[in-house]
């Protein structure tokens, strides 16, 4: 492709692949080169008839070629493909590492490749994340979580580094808290996250030590307690780096706050209870406790009750029952019965007592629960007067009524009662089953329910059944009964009254229906006399039109309809006068707040009553539908745009004119098919399985598709696929609206094969006039400064120099001038907001058919991802050397070991040996016995062993040694390393030591007492004490 500036036209695709430094390429879908620029043979070694005599894949690392078939696979498939890395073998036997963005030209068979040679840049990321792996290896061996923290001026936060501990911690991953450090904070109990904000600023303002406990409420809504430790420092930016350590200390918390609870939880449910409640001593009787409802029932003061036993409080006669019944009473938890209690003044009252046995205070004791029952006895003494009274009632009115002395089987009726289930009082036996014999089999056996609970509780029962006379009638009866008690509160008989209700029930369900229909119909029912007034209107008149019943009853119907409807709305009214009836009449009423509702009239006449009954529907929404379908169905039958509609499997039930006069297919032909015979072949299913999961989801699905018509010509659409939803939601087609796009696919072809190579590339390419003014560039290099390439239009080359670096500008002109061209010189550019970057340049002179310089061409990499590459291997160095010398008591170490275990040298450890050991971690460094010579033999060897059984598994060691410090004092640390190879094939052991001097102290304090105890147990009969005259033994 050929761009013109000045008369001139310069072939910029064959600069690109001539001179740029990226290594462009053609390939084939048969997986050899078709073309290459030089920069291939200049990487590589390779002459370029080298390069395209083989496939590609023969040039590629062994382990990359997989993944290389398949990044080709893609391309070949018609997928862009970007940043794909991978290893090219060199002719010297070395590899490179390329960087790819190619994209396909399936009509042509070839796809444009653009690779970066990233090898530099590759190794400081490999570097980059060894250096991370080995950090994070470390830091994920400890408890908790190891973190930098850091707090900007202006209040924001993040967690530069953080390890996997964070997500037990926090319940998030250290990648997300290292973009967002309010995520932490978030987590912190509402309860105490204004001490921890303010103990952290106070922290930062003074560079003192962060130690602060507090709660965190968890995602799944556990709350838990967390410790943190961190030491803080200033940076030059303003911020605050803290380093440090957050661990877990629940459950310490949680058995502290048990012990303070279940006190407090006591003394809650005891003081406040509103039922009196007491703590005694079984055997003085005297009171221990007593709580304020039992102060205010009995009407001593707490300090009288402490000073009383429980017998001051009963009547002189209980005495010795109660005393009997505490010598009696053997179970923990016992329901005493009911007694009579005395208050302060004389007063007796009746309560029920509930007692538990405990230790309080070191004294056998019981917890005793009072309810008084005064008035339960009183209520159920009345009861018993007003079920004596009812009898008497139900005999005067030949009421049915019974009792029943279940105990002996014994039924007793009335003589109504007779009457009531038509059965011969001769024939009768008075038993309780005799009459549940009675009773319909489907209710017999909740009617034995209810009156088999009334015997054990006593409580009174209303039940309906049904039964069958002996000549056929079916009857309803409504029973109640009751029990009666004797004094200890056993329930000892039944009574109760029976009714036929029957008749009175059917006459309730009757008028209980009618009612029903007619206010809670959601059609309007009313009734209109002849005269042209409503009479009666249901509750959906008001609900539809807004009027209240007694307006519509006010006025002639015919004033509430629409004026356009009066005439016609009189001629259907005399015809159902005169007998004839209506169905589905319309018209439009009057609605109170001005608008018209559409009604559907059904009307049927009483001439002797001179009454008509109508049932009226609202059809609003269905006229506003129906008048939406006609818009509708004309916008998509004169839709320019091709509309299909299918099924849910796909089979097309509808297509507009458009489709017809774009593919060819009648909508007789197509109907009845499934869209797939318009699919050319070139599109893969992966396409379509993307389509299909998309809209079976009820999600839209916009794209393009390649298609063929009925004469097999091909022709591109964007298409737009919508699931189409019933009002519950599901879905019962799918609509697609496709445009014709084939023209501008058509147009943009050419276009894009050379964007694919030079604007999409991130590569510069510059091209300027031998005065020094751009009359091309591509976007990348003009993106890259701020620009877009229409600004640099015309513009001199020296926008993008500083002053400083203008000598520097000039030797490579002059170097372009006498030798045509300069190489990978890196230099500083000028971006539009004002800083600078670096760029790796290459320039090129271009010169006229006479040989005389015409044009100056420039190619440009941006070295800035580079040069952070650079800072972040420098920075991650620096961050696990602070983190390692900021482990509280502990250090960490790697250690290599040979290829075969034999030797042992520290390739790093940190500053926290020096406080454990005494020796600095320069001296283990240069000299390993510093540290392995201190390690008590016996822990030492085991060490040794448990390293070879971890070298066999390549597993991870963990070992407690013992080892003595510079002052000869035996100390312990704990050891968690694991083994792995290096590219060397040495093995290296990434660890952490942990200081558990004071864990093992009290471990051998607790086996020394453990051993006391034991020999004076198991010797105490050997010895006997003798009390001296001086008192001593």
């Amino acid at each position: 492709m050929a761009e013109k500036a000045n008369g001139h036209k310069i072939n910029t695709k064959e600069l690109f692949f001539n001179f740029t430094t990226e290594m462009a390429c053609i390939a084939g879908f048969d997986g050899y080169f078709k073309e290459l620029n030089p920069a291939w043979s200049r990487v590589l070694g390779w002459s370029t008839e080298e390069l395209l005599s083989k496939p590609w894949n023969d040039f590629v690392h062994p382990d990359d070629v997989e993944a290389t078939s398949s990044a080709a696979a893609s391309v070949i498939d018609g997928q862009e493909v970007y940043t794909f890395e991978n290893r090219y073998i060199c002719k010297d036997g070395t590899f490179k590492w390329p960087s790819w963005n190619s994209r396909p030209y399936p009509e042509e068979g070839i796809m444009f490749g653009v690779a970066r040679d990233i090898t530099v840049q590759k190794g400081q990321t490999l570097e980059l994340e060894k250096q991370h792996e080995k950090l994070v290896k470390l830091t994920n061996q400890m408890p908790g979580v190891v973190y930098e923290f850091q707090l900007f001026p202006d209040g924001r936060m993040h967690f530069p580094f953080a390890s996997s501990g964070m997500d037990y911690i926090f319940g998030h991953t250290p990648e997300e808290v290292r973009l967002n450090g309010q995520l932490a904070f978030k987590k912190v109990h509402p309860d105490d996250i204004e001490r921890v904000y303010k103990e952290t600023f106070f922290s930062a303002e003074n560079l003192t030590q962060f130690y602060c406990e507090f709660r965190v409420l968890l995602s799944d809504g556990r709350v838990e307690w967390r410790l943190c430790d961190a030491t803080p420092e200033r940076l030059e930016d303003g911020s605050t780096l803290w380093y440090g350590m957050i661990i877990d200390i629940t459950s310490q918390k949680r058995t502290e706050e048990a012990l303070k609870q279940s006190e407090k939880s006591y003394r809650l449910l005891f003081e406040n209870n509103p039922h009196p409640m007491w703590v005694y001593n079984v055997e003085t009787l005297k009171f221990i406790e007593v709580n304020e409802a039992v102060a205010q029932k009995y009407g001593y003061s707490r300090e009288e009750f402490l000073s009383m036993t429980i017998l001051d409080i009963r009547p002189k006669e209980d005495a010795e029952k109660i005393l009997e019944h505490i010598r009696n009473d053997r179970e923990e938890l016992s329901f005493s019965g009911e007694w009579q209690h005395q208050r302060k003044n004389g007063e007796l009252f009746w309560v029920e007592v509930i007692s538990h046995k405990l230790i309080y205070k070191n004294q056998n004791a019981k917890l005793v629960l009072l309810n008084d029952i005064t008035e339960r006895r009183k209520a159920v003494n009345e009861l018993k007067e007003s079920e004596f009274l009812l009898n008497e009632a139900q005999k005067v009115t030949k009421l049915g009524s019974w009792n029943f002395d279940f105990r002996n089987d014994v039924l007793t009726w009335s003589d109504g009662l007779y009457d009531v289930f038509d059965v011969d009082r001769a024939s009768f036996k008075e038993t309780h089953g005799s009459f549940l014999s009675l009773i319909d089999e489907e209710d017999r056996e909740r009617a034995q329910k209810v009156s088999r609970n009334t015997q054990q509780t006593g409580e009174p029962f209303h039940i309906i059944y049904g039964i069958t006379t002996p000549n056929g009638e079916q009857r309803k009866i409504e029973e109640y009964g009751f029990a009666e008690k004797n004094e200890s509160g056993n329930v000892v008989r039944l009574y109760g009254t029976a009714q036929n209700v029957t008749e009175r029930l059917k006459f309730q369900e009757q008028m209980l229906n009618s009612d029903r229909i007619f206010r809670y119909a959601s059609d309007m029912l009313c009734i209109v006399g002849f005269d042209g007034y409503f009479k009666v209107v249901n509750p959906a008149w008001t609900k539809t039109l807004g009027w209240s019943e007694d307006e519509l009853l006010s006025k002639p119907y015919r004033e509430f309809v629409h004026p356009d409807d009066v005439e016609q709305t009189k001629q259907e009214g005399e015809k159902v006068v005169s007998g004839e009836g209506s169905l589905d009449f319309e018209n439009r009423y009057l609605c109170k707040d001005g608008s018209y509702r559409w009604l559907s009239w059904k009307s049927f006449p009483f001439t002797d009553e001179q009454k008509v009954y109508a049932v009226v529907r609202d059809i609003t929404k269905q006229k506003e539908v129906k008048h939406s379908l006609i818009k509708l169905s004309t916008a998509v039958e004169q839709n320019p745009a091709s509309i299909v509609i299918t099924d849910l499997d796909g089979i097309i039930e509808y297509v507009n004119p458009a489709f017809t006069n774009l593919t060819g297919y009648t909508a007789e032909e197509v109907i009845g098919e499934n869209p797939r015979i318009l699919q050319s072949g070139f599109q893969s299913e992966a396409l379509y399985k993307n389509l299909w999961e998309t809209i079976s989801k009820g999600n839209v699905w916009r794209g393009e598709l390649l298609n063929k018509k009925k004469n097999d010509k091909h022709y591109w659409e964007f298409a737009t696929i919508t699931p189409i939803c019933d009002k519950n939601g599901s879905i019962i087609n799918y609509l697609a609206i496709k445009e014709d796009i084939t023209k501008q696919k058509k147009s943009q072809k050419e276009k894009e094969r050379f964007e694919a190579i030079v604007e999409e590339s991130e590569f510069g390419l510059a091209i300027s006039n031998i005065e020094g003014e751009i009359i091309y560039i591509n976007r990348f290099f003009a993106n890259i400064h701020g620009y877009d390439p229409e600004d640099l239009m015309g513009k001199p080359l020296s926008i993008f120099h500083t002053d400083e670096i203008i000598t520097e500008v000039n030797t490579l002109l002059k170097q372009l001038m006498d030798d045509g061209y300069f190489e990978a010189t890196e230099i500083m550019h000028l971006h539009k907001e004002g800083h600078t970057f670096p760029m790796l340049m290459n320039g090129v002179l271009l010169r006229d058919e006479f040989g005389k310089p015409e044009f100056m061409a420039a190619s440009a990499l941006d070295l800035t991802k580079y040069k952070q590459a650079q800072q972040k291997l420098f920075e991650s160095e620096v961050r696990l050397k602070t983190l390692s010398d900021n482990i509280p008591n502990g250090f960490v170490y790697e250690i290599n070991t040979g290829i075969d275990g034999s030797i042992r040298q520290f390739d790093y450890i940190s500053a926290g040996i020096e406080e454990l050991v005494g020796v600095t971690a320069e001296q283990v460094m240069e000299d390993p016995m510093q540290l392995y010579s201190r390690f008590c033999n016996e822990d030492a060897q085991i060490l040794a062993q448990k390293e070879k059984e971890a070298i066999t598994k390549l597993s991870t060691l963990v070992a407690e040694v013992g080892y003595t410090n510079v002052s000869g004092t035996l100390n312990w640390l704990f050891i968690s390393s694991s083994p792995r190879k290096n590219e060397h094939a040495e093995l290296v052991w990434d660890g952490i030591a942990i200081d558990i001097t004071r864990k093992k102290q009290i471990e051998q304090e607790i086996k020394e007492s453990e051993q006391k105890f034991q020999i004076v147990s198991e010797n105490t009969y050997h010895w006997e004490f003798w009390e001296k005259e001086d008192g001593s033994y």
